[in-house]
């Protein structure tokens, strides 16, 4: 058993969201951090498997903006 977290654990729980999604033609977002300086935070063994990034930015006094990268 993988430790809550671990590399391992992650690729495990993605894969089976994956295969999930692929056969039951359900949509699946994984949703990860990135840093202020621009890299992935945690395991980087899901930054293979993103198709689209999004980002977030707040625009005072206007909502939050969400904009695809």
């Amino acid at each position: 058993m993988s430790a809550p977290g671990s590399v391992g654990q992650v690729r495990e729980a993605a894969s089976r969201l994956i295969l999930f999604s692929k056969k039951y033609g359900i949509p699946v977002f994984l949703v990860g951090h990135v840093t202020k300086d621009g890299s992935i935070a945690g395991p980087k063994v899901l930054e293979h498997w993103w198709i689209l990034c999004f980002t977030s930015r707040a625009l005072p006094p206007m909502p939050t903006v969400l904009s695809a990268v």
